[in-house]
């Protein structure tokens, strides 16, 4: 026993030694590789550390130490197939510490695997543990040696990682298009803003670290690299190409950007050099010249902003500005690599709209704007946030004065930023521009809103008219000069605007401030001359909102500048502007006399410059100020700009919606606007503005609609107006006249006003989520989020990324119907199990029946009706049926068997076996449920097969009337009986025309459905008389067995109560029966062969689960033994196996669903409504770690069954007391496939390419095929 112990003394001094050994040992013999082997995603661990649930002292702190400097990101990855749904990547992180600290934090979110870090100090390797915090996505790394801490010295941190490319749409991630073409190809793009780039590598994500990035990438050969900078060097390694790109300028880790596109991705490339500026999109926009206008814009908003700023270090050495198909927001403003979604680029001039036009070009200058605010000078932190977007919103608007003058975009915004904020910004729930306390994800996240963007423009257009435009550019060359490549501080260029009062004081005063002032003018006029009050309070647009809790005694300063005109005893047109009052109101009130005038009206907020609402008071009783305006208007039509026309209507429109004036005094303005035919577009598009808000509330505000509506159509088409002039269009009209020419389409004629009456209801509907304060993605009008559905391809996966961006509980729309999308599991407890009678209707789906007359089946039944059947169809389905099935389902796979055989020896390469298992699954549904013997399985051509599949074939007639059902819900029975109307024509022309049954195809449902009528009469017979001598009915059925039967059997009892309406009975009517096997039918067919494919797939791309399972299976079944449906429910890994294929691949994921009934309030929720329509995000819950983890759940793991999980975890067959009735069938059809396949069989690939599956998705998700070989055992 001596020498052991020696031993191990010896062991642990060599390993003490060693370990000391290794933190001296220099950084030129520590380096960490780079990997370029492929990964299988299914084998990926992610790193076991230390995960905490509880903070340790800094890792509290959501903010990172900020005495640090980044100098550096060196990046590089590699992605080796464009079938791969991950990428490896590894980073050096070369930065300073300027203080000693205990723990080193930084950022990593979501990493599927992070390896343990590799940290030197000054070129010396230091041994640290790494935990993690991930409520704050924090890694933390610690010596480990104790009690020791980090210096100030500068250090490198080198570490691995691999990121998922199908985990949302921020971060780095992968997004499928159409190249026009019919294929599908794939790119990766990336989006950082504001907290995502932590996803895509560990960093330092806050931006205040500015540092170089040195990036790399390893791709495939067809495919193009881009990044911030050019390339610099392009090789080819491995099969993969190696692109490296130049060190990029001092940016903050959100603006680091690159893509990886097919070779075939669409570029227009700029004639000019310097910088060189491409336009990347798809290919058929891009050979079409729609990208031309984006070009166009891009290269004249450089232009403009180097002069404007007097710099042009902002430029990079190019400009990419890549259009991706699903990008999150509108662009992204990445330093040299511009992203942004395709309608923001590319431009179709033959069915856009002009209004379009405008906002491609906003959006391109703003994302320009922000080369020099935002990533030139950037924000310490996001309370700031402001600054660069605001800044940007603002300065998008100036090229166009210069390079497209008559566009008019800075009279514009006055439409576009200040009308529709101050609506926002007039409610108690509205937020300061700068909030502080900004420290969390989604705190940051909810600031990129209309009050920093539109608030903040406006604030700032305010500042510019009142400094003046050369003041205020000169301001910002200097801010920006002071703070090149750096942090700003935007007191600085505040300070340099004002000379008599403090600019920060000032811009305070109006930016950490909710709301804004109402201005009470009050004119006086007596015999010593005019008095006019100025008096100011907080502007909250509605009474009845509560703004209790707000202070009302802030007070803001106010820049007044009025000017007045008229002459009481003469008339409104005399004196015009002959005075002006111009001061700073600080206090509450203030009052102003003019000696020796007698003004009757005073018009304040010149130019509308200014962020607050004017109500104008007189002691002139003959007319109302607005009146007197009026009057000016109409005699001089050019005195007031036609900023001060849009501030009229808009302060009279908010004052009359308050309740301060009557709704005559905007309609009176609106009139002489009229009547001096003014043709500017921003004047009607405010009018238009508050139109559209007026209409939203016609429920609240009747009487004032029926009035607004009359008066607007009676002004609008007078003067001999007709629509013909209206629709008249002149191909050399400037841009505003095709603006006025859009507002004048949509408000004019009667025809127009139905139309327009429908776009508001619809506009209502889309503004569902909002008045709920829940977050969604932005619906197109009409279309809803249809068109996101179409470019993904996979409805299930859009919804899951919506899920990774929104959050558990969000909503979308289709068409302009409403859908709540849940995957918070304990709130879908309380929909689908705890309040299932307030939620115990599925929604009802285009062309879906629910007439009674027509016989419902359980899946559209709903309260009592469902309840009655489900009681009656239960049984059908219990351990007794089951087992008196269980032959015939033996009996069908026997002969499958068969076929397996004759395909192993015909296809020594492989077979789609995917095939085998749909016409196995009919086989088995039509023995199943009539008792007949199709043979199906060994005749393709059988016309119970053919009809079977026809049902799922693509039908044009059906698909519209499906589209123009979710389209336009409210006229369903109109879209039900027009379906129902043309297959009864089809059917009727079918029979009485010549050729017709050649011509003319018969309906396969409506086939099958009288098939499905036949037999249940002829069981009906055989149920009445069991001595029956129809021998061909008694040779081809087998009696009792089947479903029909069976269901006959429940149906024979006696009702609860005779005397009680039809829906209490215990009876299923014979239009009921047919429906329901025509249910199991359609139903049972595709799901239950789909979920054989993937349990195949699985089995033959993980051998090592396959074998295990044989070995369980032969535990149970020697070669004596019979199967039984005893034995095959005793086999619960089996049935783990099982349910773990169909968590990775589920099936029916759309169809989960629940309509609220009842009005509910559920935690976590709020007020559910009666009607609201309820989806889960089946593949969220199915992927979700922390219900199914600790091992990963993108890993095939059927172990995890076998821990008991939260009742929704698992949905693959519904949940609750509405699952699916067949499931218990639809398990032992599985079950004994597999049993007999692999008692007999191995599964292999067909190749090695077939690892991954090639789905469809429409009702259900499927594979286009499961290629396999069979290799027969030789084991047992």
């Amino acid at each position: 026993m001596s020498w052991i112990i020696v031993d191990v003394v010896f062991y642990c001094i060599s390993l003490i030694t060693v370990g000391a050994l290794a933190g001296r040992i220099s950084q030129s013999t520590q380096e960490v590789n780079t990997f370029v082997t492929p990964l299988n995603i299914s084998t990926i661990q992610t790193t076991q550390n230390l995960n905490q649930s509880t903070c340790i002292a800094d890792e509290c702190n959501p903010r990172l130490l900020s005495d640090l400097e980044v100098h550096s990101y060196e990046l590089e990855y590699i992605y080796n197939n464009i079938n791969d749904t991950t990428v490896q990547g590894r980073v050096t992180i070369d930065f300073t510490l300027k203080q000693p600290i205990n723990q080193l934090i930084y950022h990593a979110k979501r990493m599927l695997q992070l390896d343990e870090p590799v940290l030197y100090e000054d070129g010396v390797h230091r041994l640290v543990t790494m935990g993690k915090y991930p409520p704050h996505n924090y890694i933390s790394l610690r010596l480990l040696l104790e009690n020791s801490s980090f210096t100030p010295n500068r250090y490198s941190l080198k570490q691995k990682f691999i990121v998922s490319l199908i985990d949302g749409n921020v971060g780095f991630y992968q997004t499928l298009f159409n190249d026009g073409n019919g294929t599908i190809r794939k790119l990766l793009a990336s989006k950082f803003q504001p907290t995502d780039a932590r996803k895509a590598f560990p960093c330092f994500d806050e931006p205040q670290f500015k540092a170089v990035f040195k990036i790399a990438i390893l791709h495939p050969e067809d495919t193009i690299a881009i990044a911030n900078f050019p390339k610099i060097e392009e090789t080819i390694e491995n099969g993969l190409r190696r692109t490296i790109f130049a060190d990029t300028f001092r940016m903050s880790t959100y603006l680091a950007a690159w893509a990886v596109l097919p070779n075939t991705y669409g570029q227009l490339v700029s004639n000019e050099d310097e910088p060189k500026v491409t336009v990347w999109a798809r290919r058929e926009p891009t050979d079409n010249g729609h990208t031309a206008l984006a070009l166009e814009i891009a290269l004249n908003s450089v232009s403009f902003f180097t002069d404007y700023f007097n710099t042009s270090e902002a430029v990079t050495p190019k400009i990419d500005l890549l259009a991706v198909p699903d990008f999150a927001s509108g662009a992204m403003e990445n330093w040299g690599l511009v992203s942004f979604r395709e309608d923001r680029v590319i431009f179709n001039e033959k069915i856009a709209s002009i209004v379009q036009k405008q906002q491609l070009g906003e959006t391109m200058a703003h994302e320009i704007a922000h080369f020099w605010f935002g990533n030139y000078v950037t924000c310490k932190w996001w309370n700031n946030l402001w600054l660069n977007e605001a800044m940007a919103t603002w300065l998008s608007y100036k090229p166009f004065s210069v390079y497209y003058p008559n566009w008019n975009m800075e009279l514009q915004a006055l439409t576009e930023e200040v009308i529709p904020v101050m609506w926002d910004d007039a409610k108690p729930s509205s937020h300061p521009v700068v909030v502080r306390n900004v420290t969390s994800a989604a705190d940051i996240t909810s600031l990129f809103n209309s009050i920093t963007y539109s608030k903040g423009a406006s604030i700032l257009r305010m500042l510019e008219k009142i400094v003046g435009s050369n003041t205020f550019r000169d301001g910002l060359r200097d801010y920006l000069k002071t703070n090149a490549f750096d942090i700003g501080d935007p007191t600085i260029f505040y300070n340099k605007l004002f000379k008599n009062i403090s600019g920060e004081k000032f811009m305070k005063n109006w930016l950490e401030e909710l709301n804004y002032p109402i201005l009470n003018v009050d004119l006086n006029v007596n015999n010593n001359g005019t008095y006019i009050t100025f008096n100011q309070s907080r502007f909250i647009i509605s009474n009845v909102l509560d703004s209790s809790n707000l202070n009302s005694n802030y007070r803001w300063m106010i820049n007044i500048q009025c000017v007045l005109g008229g002459n009481y005893s003469d008339s409104d047109i005399t004196n015009l502007g002959e005075d002006t009052i111009d001061f700073i109101l600080e206090t509450e009130q203030e009052t102003q006399f003019l000696s020796g005038k007698f003004y009757t009206w005073i018009k304040c907020n010149r130019d509308f410059q200014g962020f607050f609402v004017t109500n104008y008071l007189s002691n002139l009783s003959t007319y109302s100020s607005w009146q007197h305006f009026s009057f000016v208007l109409e005699a001089e039509p050019t005195f007031f700009s036609d900023e001060d026309k849009v501030n009229l209507l808009q302060d009279s429109f908010l004052l009359a919606y308050k309740g301060l004036i009557d709704y005559i005094e905007p309609l009176r303005i609106v009139s002489s606007l009229m009547n001096t035919t003014s043709k500017q577009s921003v004047i009607w598009c405010t009018f238009q503005w508050h139109w559209d808000i007026l209409t939203e509330l016609v429920e609240h505000l009747p009487n004032t609609w029926t009035k607004f509506k009359d008066f607007a159509i009676k002004q609008i088409l007078s003067s001999g107006t007709t629509v013909d002039d209206i629709l008249e269009i002149n191909s050399t009209d400037d841009h505003n006249t095709k603006v006025l020419f859009n507002i004048k389409l949509s408000q004019n004629d009667t025809f127009m006003y139905y139309i327009r009456a429908g776009q508001i209801h619809i506009r209502r509907c889309y503004s569902f989520f909002t008045r709920l304060g829940i977050n969604g993605p932005q619906p197109m009008f009409l279309l809803g989020n249809l068109p996101d559905f179409v470019r993904t391809k996979r409805i299930s996966i859009c919804i899951q990324n919506w899920t990774n961006q929104f959050g558990h509980i969000y909503g979308y729309f289709e068409g302009h119907t409403p859908i709540l999308v849940v995957s918070n599991p304990d709130i879908l407890h309380e929909i689908f199990i705890k309040y299932f009678s307030k939620f115990h209707s599925r929604r009802q789906f285009p062309l879906e029946d629910r007439r009674t007359t027509k016989g419902v089946h359980l899946f559209s039944a709903t309260g009592d009706q469902w309840r009655r059947q489900r009681a009656i169809i239960n049984p059908t389905f219990s351990t007794l049926k089951m087992k008196r099935m269980f032959p015939i389902i033996d009996d069908c796979i026997t002969t499958f068997l068969i076929k397996l055989e004759e395909c192993m020896k015909t296809s020594s390469e492989g077979f789609d076996i995917y095939k085998l298992y749909k016409r196995l699954t009919m086989d088995l549904i039509w023995r199943c449920c009539f008792g007949i013997k199709t043979d199906m399985q060994n005749d393709p051509n059988n016309p119970y097969l053919k009809r079977s599949q026809e049902v799922f074939a693509r039908e044009n007639c059906a698909y519209l009337a499906t589209l123009l059902g979710i389209l336009i819900p409210e006229l369903q029975p109109i879209w039900l009986t027009s379906h129902c109307w043309i297959n009864y024509i089809r059917a009727r022309l079918r029979r009485l025309l010549p050729m017709g049954e050649k011509l003319i195809e018969d309906d396969p449902n409506e086939w099958i459905k009288d098939n499905v009528g036949y037999f249940i009469k002829k069981a009906q017979i055989h149920q009445n008389n069991n001595n029956n001598n129809n021998n061909d009915y008694n040779t081809n059925i087998t009696k009792s067995a089947d479903l029909i039967h069976i269901m006959l059997d429940a149906t024979e009892k006696s009702s609860i109560d005779n005397k009680q309406h039809d829906h209490t009975e215990r009876i299923l009517s014979l239009n009921e029966l047919k429906q329901n096997i025509y249910l199991f039918m359609v139903a049972g067919y595709e799901t239950t062969s789909t979920a054989l494919a993937y349990v195949t797939h699985i089995l033959a791309t993980h051998l090592d689960e396959q074998k295990k399972l044989q070995n369980y299976i032969d535990s149970f079944l020697n070669v004596d033994s019979i199967l039984d449906y005893d034995i095959i429910n005793k086999m619960e890994y089996l049935d783990w196996f099982i349910r773990e294929t169909l968590r990775m691949y589920p099936i029916t994921p759309i169809i989960i669903n629940r309509e609220c009934s009842e009005q509910i309030d559920l935690p976590g929720l709020g007020r559910i409504l009666p009607g609201t329509k309820i989806t889960l995000d089946m593949y969220s819950l199915h992927y979700n770690n922390d219900l199914w983890g600790p091992v990963d759940t993108k890993k095939f793991y059927p172990e995890r069954f076998a821990t008991k999980r939260h009742p929704m975890a698992w949905v693959a067959f519904g949940v609750g007391p509405r699952n699916c009735v067949g499931m218990r069938f639809a398990l032992a059809e599985i079950k004994i496939v597999i049993i007999r396949l692999l008692q007999n069989y191995t599964v292999l690939p067909a190749s090695m390419d077939d690892n991954n599956l090639d789905l469809v998705e429409l009702v259900t998700i499927s594979p286009k095929q499961v290629s396999i070989r069979l290799e027969q055992r030789t084991d047992k």
